[in-house]
Parts: structure tokens; sequence; C-alpha cells
């Protein structure tokens, strides 16, 4: 198969792997993408189970541009505090080892010509998370209409919702109900689990929470 290369990497090799595309997500990479997720569809078809026996989940992180989407992931992968990251372009694909699951996380930029794509990335995915930047209110009500358009792909139906409050450390950060309030989110919804994380992950420094997070998301994305 194209990508027989990734399935036969070890755990820890995996996890090294990081393909990124440019903004318009097109040609040969695309094509990568398309073939991966192919592939990983068919992994959880066939009971999702790396070669040492672990469950393997399929994790889909989403959220606009300067949420903190990429800073999340290298605190839950402990490579946090190597300095500032770049908006992602395209999409970032990691492997993160938690307590009775491997993690397959799949990260898309969130600015607005990456969005369109956020189509493809759906089919699959056994849990869904959204990364809010709670600081920034002037963008709140573009992450509520992107997230609802979500919830509506019946792709996603039932898949459990982990929504990541971000970056709480700041002056103005919105919180408990009033963050759920803004995001149009009344709990429980009656189609799906639904969770709220409040934190604050930074790429330059140890963060807080992140275990509650790693946990979490193993624990929402068991079938």
């Amino acid at each position: 198969m194209a990508l027989a290369w990734f399935q036969q990497l070890s755990f820890l090799a995996k996890s090294a792997v990081v393909l990124g595309t440019g903004t318009a997500l097109a040609g040969g990479t695309y094509f990568v993408l398309k073939q991966m997720q192919s592939q990983n569809d068919n992994s959880s078809a066939s009971g999702g189970e790396s070669d040492g026996g672990i469950p393997e989940k399929r994790v889909l992180v989403l959220g606009l541009d300067g949420a903190g989407k990429s800073s999340l992931l290298k605190c839950l992968s402990h490579q946090e505090g190597d300095g500032k990251l770049e908006p992602t372009e395209g999409f970032n694909v990691m492997c993160i080892q938690a307590k009775n699951s491997t993690l397959n996380v799949w990260e898309v930029g969130g600015t607005k010509n990456v969005r369109s794509y956020w189509e493809n990335f759906l089919q699959g995915t056994e849990l869904l998370v959204f990364v809010v930047d709670s600081a920034d209110e002037s963008r709140i009500g573009e992450a509520k209409e992107e997230l609802h358009k979500l919830l509506k792909d019946g792709r996603l139906s039932g898949v459990p919702l982990l929504v990541v409050a971000n970056k709480q450390d700041l002056s103005g950060a919105k919180k408990g109900g009033s963050f759920l309030e803004a995001l149009d989110l009344v709990l429980p919804l009656k189609d799906r689990e639904v969770h709220l994380l409040e934190v604050s992950s930074h790429a330059e420094k140890k963060s807080e929470n992140m275990a509650e997070v790693l946990d979490l998301m193993s624990v929402l994305s068991r079938n």
C-alpha cells in the first residue's frame, strides 16, 4: 500500500512523524492525506488496534487560527518549551500515548481558507476536540458558527465533543457557563457527550492541566 511505511513504524517512530501541507492542502500532499485517512478508516472498522494490541483511536482537533491547537498538542506530547509556534497552514498528525490507548491525533489549521477542507477529515473521527481562545471575545461568535456547522454534519453524529476553553490565564477569559453560553452550547446535548475543559497551553513553558486533558481524550474516544 502507498503508506505501508507509516503503518509499520513503531509507536515512538510514529510519534516523531509530523506531516504538514501548504495553505491549499493540494497536489501530492493532499493525496497522501486521503490515503492515510482511508487506512485509518479501515483500521477503525477492523478494531483499530496497533501491533502491540493497544487500541488506536482517531482524534480530530479543530478550532480557529490562533486558538492554541498546536500549543495544546505540543504540551500533550511533552514537547513544550522549544519556542513560539507558527500557525498551522495545513494539517499535522501525531500519535500520543494515553493510559490505555494510542491517540492518532489530526490537527487541521483554522485559517479561513483551510476551514473548507475540514470536511475531508471528519469520516472515522472518534473524538472531536474543538479549541477556542476564551480570551478573544471578538472571535467567539466566529468559533460558535464553525462549531455548530461541524455538529450538524452527519459524519460526526454521536461523536463525543471536548470543548477546550484555552488561554484561561489571560485577562477577560470566559469561563464555565459564560463560555458555554457564548458558544450557544446548552448542556447536556441530546445526541452526544460533551465535556468542557479550561486550560492554558503554552508552547514556551510548562502548562497545567495537561494530564487531565489527555486522560479525558482517552476516555471519551473509547467505543
